[in-house]
């Protein structure tokens, strides 16, 4: 999250230099919070031990509230601007790191079960 506010905090132009691959803006915010979104959701695991869907949701509302103050944080930087857009794409970001947890967690599950019937 810091790492987001620092970046947020720099001036369009700023921004615009660093993005060498000239990617478009929603898939820096949708990779962004894909991360945060796997990151929150690690976190909120191994402290509260939720089971995941719970986890899952906790994690995108999470995401989702930092999205909408980091928006809001933006309008307040020259040459950047906060958009519902912009804040769609980081709930989903965020909401696509649980489709993929889930589907990582089936798979090592899938695997255990399969070295057990091998046993």
């Amino acid at each position: 999250m810091a790492l987001l506010f620092w970046l947020s905090s720099r001036p369009g132009h700023d921004v615009s230099r660093w993005n060498f691959l000239r990617l478009p803006d929603y898939v820096l915010h949708g990779v962004a919070y894909l991360v945060l979104g796997v990151l929150l959701h690690w976190a909120l695991a191994a402290t509260l031990r939720w089971p995941f869907a719970a986890t899952a949701w906790a994690a995108v509302i999470l995401a989702g509230l930092y999205g909408l103050s980091d928006e809001w944080h933006q309008s307040f930087v020259p040459g950047r601007t906060a958009t519902w857009q912009d804040f769609a794409v980081d709930v989903a970001g965020a909401a696509l790191a649980q489709l993929v947890l889930r589907a990582w967690t089936r798979e090592d599950r899938n695997q255990v079960g399969d070295e057990r019937i091998s046993d």
